[in-house]
């Protein structure tokens, strides 16, 4: 499993960061979290270069910090094992972040998407995502804790598998949450050659689908003990947004999280992935924790070319 013994909240020093705090929590001490490291990450992308004008900037970094200092002590729902340090990046960039994150080992950066949608804090979610090497969660300003209903996504892929097994470890921290796992499928164009009816394709890819995640669920390591609800459903529509139907099925189940994972079932189904977690980002109305392990940085080639086996 991925390492999250050390995490980052990433403040705006703006209205939504108390809701980011407190959203953030639950889900750290599930995952075992050890170390939170608070920091400033500038919405302002038009940051200086130059040393001096940089250091012109050092009083309102100062009085940045402070104010960061003075929400970590507002929240009286740390625990006490987890150790909290406030600290600064050079410029309170996404790029000094990362780099940050990379030095402390970093298993988990948190951060607001704001009120309403799209805005900077998204759109600035949307771009540290697709740099990031660690997983992402990424809250609006609106509180959702506890996470009492997970919304899962579920493709079968090995990444899918890993949403799955983190889904499971919150569900365990909270006896009181519930797993809502979905697959969706389409019967695909020509299914005519095989012979066989709309109906009784559809009911084949039905049957696969349940053995599938049958095992799915003996690989995934997934108790009896935490209540699992899994859907598969049918598009009709080929050409629908996977962004659309999964905001919109999660709004539907009232979900207070949706957890997936950042690579699909082939290389090459990953960057629509990529392009999917995107768009959830800049749409999603709820909490988003988006399962990376930090070693699954790939090229452009391995892409396109290196499908996952099933």
């Amino acid at each position: 499993m991925s390492d999250y013994h050390r995490a980052i909240v990433a403040l705006s020093m703006q209205d939504p960061d108390t809701n980011l705090v407190k959203n953030s929590l639950p889900l750290i001490e599930a995952l075992g979290v050890k170390t939170v490291y608070v920091t400033h990450l500038s919405v302002n992308t038009d940051l200086p270069d130059d040393e001096s004008l940089a250091q012109g900037l050092e009083p309102v970094r100062e009085e940045i910090l402070e104010q960061a200092r003075d929400l970590a002590k507002q929240v009286p729902e740390w625990s006490k094992e987890i150790e909290v340090e406030v600290v600064a990046t050079p410029n309170a960039s996404i790029k000094s972040l990362l780099e940050f994150a990379k030095d402390k080992d970093i298993g988990l950066i948190c951060l607001s998407s704001g009120a309403e949608k799209p805005s900077p804090l998204s759109r600035q979610a949307v771009r540290l995502a697709h740099r990031a090497f660690c997983s992402i969660f990424v809250a609006p300003d609106a509180p959702f804790f506890p996470f009492q209903k997970i919304f899962v996504p579920v493709d079968f892929s090995k990444s899918s598998g890993e949403a799955m097994r983190w889904a499971v470890k919150i569900a365990e921290y909270d006896p009181a949450a519930k797993i809502v796992a979905q697959h969706t499928y389409d019967v695909p164009t020509g299914f005519e050659r095989s012979g066989s009816s709309f109906d009784e394709f559809a009911g084949c890819l039905l049957d696969t689908a349940k053995k599938r995640w049958e095992r799915f669920k003996s690989d995934y390591d997934v108790p009896d003990s935490v209540s699992i609800r899994y859907d598969l459903i049918p598009h009709s529509d080929r050409h629908h947004e996977s962004s659309k139907y999964i905001v919109s099925a999660a709004e539907e189940e009232d979900a207070d999280l949706v957890l997936c994972g950042s690579r699909g079932k082939s290389g090459l189904a990953s960057i629509v992935v990529g392009s999917v977690a995107e768009s959830l980002l800049e749409k999603l109305p709820l909490p988003m924790f988006c399962v990376r392990e930090r070693k699954e940085r790939m090229g452009l080639i391995e892409a396109l070319f290196g499908f996952e086996k099933s």
